[in-house]
């Protein structure tokens, strides 16, 4: 900024040319990438991750670019390799053909992340191949068992799937898939990669009938459709078995009674009777079905916000309530697609009726059990031959 005396004896200032200002701002705005429409693979924001850290970051293994670099994962590194090798005796391909495979869809694989890649191509590539790999050769192994492969390490399996789900650790679908099909291109196209990749998600997926959850995620692939990596794989496996369209309405901000609200105001829980989804929720005239959620360790590591009846296999009853209380912080409804809109207003409806509380304190505190109710009815009846003694006196008067 360039300063000056006016005639008046007084400091006037003159500021850097607008024109030269604009030119800036329009050259750094030309200078931002388009957001491409296939970013998909996003940071975990800070206010979410605070909370619980360890669940969103990688403990054991990096897979793709965000935590490649991490010094406490390189011991992987070698063990990446070696998985890389074993999976290279596997096929007739060449790895020069994977490697120029890979370099076609570098571009592309790129626009599926929402943070610059700094890396460079064959920086990149190599990240690409060596973690898709390992994936690959993991699932295999996984899937046959460890007599199929030449290295095991039976204490980590389980992590490195729980590693592979986590939003800021992903490869990009299409590419483990295409892989797969260059290194087995006898084997049916995509189904049978999808088929393996369920198997291979099966124990953080929680439905028991794979031929129906593949079909299901089949019909989701007809309708244009496409899974975009692994955590992905796993939204469209717990999708509503029949999804309806969702509420458009803005006018209303709507929350969600806990479950202590709905249960003073006298809505039934029900288990439901059988469902694909754990997202499968019903609502009627007070009674509020769910089907079934199994609640392991890693429960809030693959769900951030899910509601169920739960059955508890952690061992550890009191940190369940802590777990949906955790995962449910610093998470907002997007209220013009929010799915569960018509049903959270009807609870909402049904809550606010201060007759349905009444109804539900009365049976709470006073039939929740053959004795309350005996004791209650005794107490009725002492009371009405109290009523009824008065009257007789009174009218013998």
């Amino acid at each position: 900024m360039k300063r000056r005396g006016g005639e008046d004896g007084k400091e006037n200032y003159t500021s850097i040319s607008i024109d030269a200002l604009a030119t800036s701002f329009r050259n750094q705005m030309e200078e931002l990438p388009e957001i491409p429409p296939e970013c998909c693979i996003y940071r975990v924001p800070p206010t979410v991750k605070w909370l619980n850290e360890k669940v969103y970051t990688p403990q054991v293994v990096s897979i793709g670019p965000y935590h490649h670099n991490k010094k406490e994962l390189q011991g992987m590194e070698e063990h990446k390799l070696r998985c890389m090798k074993v999976f290279l005796r596997r096929t007739t391909t060449s790895l020069d053909d994977f490697i120029m495979a890979i370099k076609g869809f570098e571009t592309r694989a790129r626009n599926y992340y929402a943070e610059k890649i700094n890396f460079s191509v064959d920086e990149f590539v190599k990240i690409l191949a060596v973690d898709s790999f390992f994936i690959l050769e993991d699932m295999i192994g996984s899937l046959s068992g460890p007599e199929t492969t030449s290295f095991y390490l039976p204490n980590q399996v389980f992590l490195f799937t729980t590693d592979i789900v986590l939003l800021e650790n992903q490869i990009p679908f299409f590419i483990l898939n295409d892989l797969f099909q260059l290194a087995f291109p006898d084997e049916d196209r995509q189904t049978t990669f999808l088929k393996r990749s369920i198997k291979y998600l099966r124990d953080l997926i929680k439905i028991k009938d794979s031929s129906k959850l593949l079909r299901k995620v089949e019909d989701y692939l007809n309708l244009g459709h496409e899974i975009k990596h692994f955590v992905d794989l796993l939204r469209i496996c717990h999708l509503p078995s029949a999804l309806r369209t969702p509420s458009t309405n803005t006018a209303e901000l709507i929350s969600i009674p806990n479950a202590v609200q709905l249960q003073e105001a006298g809505v039934q829980f029900l288990k439901l009777g059988s469902s694909d989804s754990l997202l499968d929720i019903k609502y009627t005239k007070g009674v509020l079905e769910i089907p079934l959620l199994v609640v392991e360790d890693y429960f809030e590591l693959v769900l951030s916000n899910i509601l169920g009846i739960i059955e508890d296999w952690t061992g550890r009853s009191s940190i369940v309530a802590d777990q949906f209380h955790k995962v449910g912080r610093e998470l907002a409804v997007y209220i013009p697609s929010y799915y569960f809109y018509d049903i959270s207003r009807s609870l909402n409806m049904y809550c606010n009726v201060t007759r349905h509380k009444w109804k539900a304190t009365f049976k709470r505190d006073y039939c929740s059990s053959p004795w309350i109710i005996a004791s209650t009815t005794a107490a009725v009846i002492l009371l009405v031959l109290t009523f009824l003694s008065t009257i007789t006196s009174f009218l013998a008067l």
